[in-house]
């Protein structure tokens, strides 16, 4: 319901933006049913207002206004280019259900960056920037929301920036210019009710006055919904950490869950034994141990021992294919996806990936890696370790028992920097995963 009424919303605004873009482009002729409405359009795009008599005593919408717009109503008219708190409302419980993210995270939010761009026009990848105050040094943070079709994170977010960018757009020309996500209009005056939700409890009003009216329509909904509530049902539906610390995540979310402890029960041991072996089977990262460097040289060796192209191999050695944990030699053909899209898996499947090209450079995040596992197999239940971890586990244990001796992991450990201590953990805590 939340999805609908968001892209009824997008539809609307795309409609009006599409009269209002023939009409400056002068595609529409004057006397054409269009142009009045091009025109009226045209000062709300610029004024966040529909025009209006201007007396001391007459501040009403003009009657050529409401004839033009068919006498549709002041509020009506002004959701023709900006969204209505309804609609605000539902795009933050559409990505609350997607990510799992807090009101307060949402409130801040900024419009995401795009990653990559370079392969095609229409980019596929969404880089958000999250703050989480209570996490303290922590509290910044970056999820990756690829856009792989209908259903997905990533289209989710796309449909929630068409709903909004007229709105960002308005609010640059009136010299109030705004990177947040979420802004609609919040009242039936002009352009000063143009505004984001970033304070005060209006977006959890937004989100209460949408389920209001979702109900009145027929909408079978819980009693109430609220930010919190919804969160906590996508952390338990998605199963793994989302925007918090695995440990945060078994012990406020998973461990509350009656139907996730149920259907645990009877499923560890042999959960285990065939993750194990599964995991021994499909170790495809390939590793080419002397690379150390940029060079034409070291180029040459990785396209032959990995047998890719030597361009690709050039931006291997130069660092610019790079991911937590390797080189990805071909993003759009994964072996967990279909051919031609974006990898939308976790970074952690790399191991598992034909794609994945280690070198010498990678082994002490490596190993570090499968250190930061093994710590994390004491904090979570076994049955959580069976399902969400045991198989990368043993996989990463089984390149590390291919590739490199046991009496050298604790000096590649220790060569691990800082930085790729903390990008491990920012993986491990799904920070990084579409």
């Amino acid at each position: 319901m939340a999805a609908a009424t968001v892209r009824a919303g997008r539809l609307r605004i795309a409609a009006n933006t599409a009269v209002l873009e023939r009409w400056r482009a002068g595609a529409i002729e004057p006397g054409d049913s269009d142009w009045a409405v091009g025109e009226v359009l045209d000062v709300l795009a610029r004024t966040g207002d529909l025009p209006r008599y201007r007396s001391s005593n007459d501040h009403s919408v003009t009657a050529y206004v409401e004839r033009t717009l068919a006498f549709e109503g002041n509020a009506a008219s002004l959701t023709r280019l900006f969204p209505t708190p309804d609609e605000i409302g539902a795009a933050a419980v559409l990505l609350i259900v997607h990510e799992a993210w807090n009101l307060s995270v949402l409130k801040k939010m900024d419009v995401p960056s795009w990653w990559p761009n370079a392969d095609r026009g229409d980019p596929a990848v969404h880089q958000v920037d999250t703050d989480k105050a209570r996490r303290g040094r922590r509290r910044y943070a970056s999820n990756t929301l690829v856009d792989v079709g209908e259903g997905s994170s990533g289209r989710a977010l796309r449909h929630v920036l068409e709903l909004t960018a007229q709105a960002r757009t308005t609010l640059d020309l009136l010299g109030r210019p705004t990177a947040k996500l979420l802004v609609g209009h919040r009242g039936l005056g002009g352009g000063e009710n143009l505004r984001d939700y970033a304070t005060g409890n209006a977006l959890d009003g937004a989100i209460r006055r949408w389920q209001r009216h979702a109900r009145a329509d027929g909408v079978i909904l819980p009693q109430r919904i609220h930010a919190q509530a919804l969160r906590h049902s996508a952390q338990a539906h998605h199963g793994r950490a989302r925007n918090n610390t695995q440990t945060t995540h078994e012990r406020d979310y998973r461990l509350l869950d009656e139907d996730i402890r149920d259907a645990s029960r009877g499923a560890v041991e042999l959960g285990l034994a065939q993750a194990l072996a599964s995991a021994r089977q499909t170790v495809a990262m390939r590793l080419v141990d002397q690379v150390d460097g940029d060079t034409e040289e070291a180029a040459e060796l990785v396209a032959k021992e990995a047998e890719v192209d030597i361009e690709v191999a050039r931006r291997i050695v130069g660092g610019r294919l790079r991911t937590p944990v390797a080189s990805c030699a071909d993003f759009l053909n994964s072996d967990h996806g279909a051919a031609g899209t974006p990898c939308a898996v976790s970074f952690l499947l790399c191991f598992a990936c034909r794609n994945a090209v280690a070198t010498g450079r990678d082994l002490p995040r490596i190993a570090y890696l499968h250190q930061a596992l093994e710590s994390l197999r004491s904090a979570v239940t076994p049955a959580v370790w069976a399902a969400d971890w045991a198989t990368h586990h043993a996989r990463i244990g089984d390149f590390l028992t291919t590739y490199t001796a046991t009496e050298s992991r604790p000096r590649l450990v220790a060569a691990a920097v800082e930085s790729d201590r903390e990008l491990i953990h920012a993986m491990l805590e799904r920070r990084l995963d579409p």
